[in-house]
């Protein structure tokens, strides 16, 4: 668990998707890391949560079934354009 938010990157413009299901807030990847932070907003705290396949900016994001699916953005590793994650 960490108290600080997760590391960003050094651009100004916001370039990384986010969806909520219930009181969880996931932020997705990036294109300094793939993980996927967790911000509980019962508890006012982030931790980091699945890894997603590719490192990625400018991505969509959505929930069907409680899934998340990532969309499209720019990868530096030209893996696939989707995934989908299966939170815990």
């Amino acid at each position: 668990m960490r108290d600080s938010p997760p590391p960003m990157s050094t651009s100004d413009e916001p370039t990384n998707p986010s969806v909520s299901i219930g009181p969880t807030v996931s932020l997705l990847g990036g294109s300094l890391h793939g993980v996927v932070w967790l911000f509980d907003a019962r508890v006012n705290r982030w931790s980091a949560g699945l890894l997603m396949a590719s490192l990625r900016t400018r991505a969509a994001a959505g929930i069907v079934n409680g899934k998340i699916y990532a969309f499209g953005g720019w990868s530096m590793d030209e893996k696939p354009w989707a995934e989908v994650l299966e939170p815990g």
